[in-house]
């Protein structure tokens, strides 16, 4: 048994990753997350369940990941697998009934991803796609505007990421 363990060990991958403790560097991610998450949904084109759902369960999923950092998660990771195909599912839905326009319901389905992902975020690595993840969304936003008025989300984005950003490399530094 112990041989099994030690070549599976050193298999790549096979090592947990150290988690990532820094609250300060997990707050300004959300706070980059939510800011592309307002962005695309001020569009207008989603509903108020929506609206109210993704940012409230974003700051649900950073606090579960954060309190559950160090833990194995299978359970988690399983639910949040069924909750991809979920979303996938009610994408391929929409798209079929707009063929000529899928811009929304890609930016649903990026925003339902983006929500699932968040609840896994043990390590610094995770917590860094979280934040290309903002970025994206507000590329995203941008797309579905209609408005200068978007200019304030893009730089609000830029703040809170470069706050991140900092914070990461401060992180980086204490270890």
């Amino acid at each position: 048994m112990s041989l099994i363990r030690q070549t599976w060990n050193r298999l790549p991958g096979a090592q947990k990753r150290l988690p990532e403790d820094s609250v300060e560097l997990r707050a300004w991610v959300l706070a980059s997350v939510l800011v592309g998450e307002a962005a695309v949904l001020s569009s207008g084109y989603f509903g108020a369940v929506t609206g109210v759902l993704v940012p409230s369960l974003t700051v649900v999923a950073f606090v579960v990941s954060y309190l559950r950092r160090r833990e194995r998660n299978v359970l988690i990771k399983v639910s949040l697998a069924f909750g991809a195909l979920a979303a996938l599912a009610m994408f391929f839905r929409e798209v079929l009934s707009s063929l000529y326009d899928t811009r929304v319901p890609l930016a649903r389905l990026f925003l339902w991803v983006q929500v699932i992902h968040a609840f896994d975020l043990p390590a610094r690595k995770d917590i860094s796609y979280s934040l290309v993840s903002g970025l994206i969304l507000i590329a995203v936003g941008a797309v579905l505007s209609t408005s200068l008025w978007y200019g304030l989300f893009v730089l609000a984005f830029l703040l809170c990421a470069m706050a991140a950003m900092s914070q990461m490399n401060l992180s980086e530094a204490r270890e």
